[in-house]
């Protein structure tokens, strides 16, 4: 019995922090869209758009076809 209970707590604990991550990450990629929108919008964009990973990230977060 104290091995299924240990156990139980043990994957309970797992899954709080696999929320946690999930949550921290959605954190990271909602900042990296604003802060690539703004980037895009800038006087300087259409030079960022000359390096192909902006370009790339561009597509994929923002969905446009730079």
């Amino acid at each position: 019995m104290e091995e299924s209970e240990r156990r139980l707590e043990e994957s309970e604990r797992s899954a709080e922090q696999l929320r946690s991550r999930l949550a921290k990450a959605e954190r990271a990629e909602r900042d990296l869209f604003f802060l690539l929108r703004r980037l895009a919008n800038s006087p300087l964009g259409w030079l960022l758009r000359y390096k192909e990973n902006f370009r790339k990230l561009e597509r994929r977060y923002l969905g446009t076809d730079a």
